[in-house]
């Protein structure tokens, strides 16, 4: 094959190598960028919401009513960190095997949509 390197073979490049993935990435036309960017960011999403739903390495639980809501102070600190310090930040020392954090004035079916 011509043009694909030694012998015909086709180099296989990690997305994580340095200066390749971005080079790579601005030859692509503007349409094939978004469309990279949709399944990169779809693909997190749902990485996330599996997180949550399986409740994989979670690290604070919140009650809300009787219903408890385990989850990750990481992503809550990305995502919503106004709501992180105002619950979590301030009482991130107190905290250890998983103590719960009372939460008011949301039902459970809110805290739960709130999450994901």
């Amino acid at each position: 094959m011509a043009g694909c390197g030694d012998g015909g073979s086709v180099p296989v490049v990690l997305l994580g190598s340095p200066g390749i993935c971005s080079k790579g990435l601005q030859r692509k036309g503007p349409c094939e960028r978004r469309r990279l960017k949709a399944v990169v960011s779809e693909q997190l999403s749902q990485d996330l919401l599996r997180l949550l739903r399986e409740e994989i390495h979670t690290d604070i639980t919140f009650s809300v009513g009787s219903t408890l809501f385990k989850a990750h102070k990481a992503v809550l600190l990305a995502r919503v960190p106004d709501f992180y310090f105002h619950t979590i930040g301030q009482t991130s020392d107190n905290l250890t095997n998983h103590e719960s954090i009372a939460v008011e004035n949301f039902e459970a079916s809110e805290f739960r949509t709130f999450l994901q």
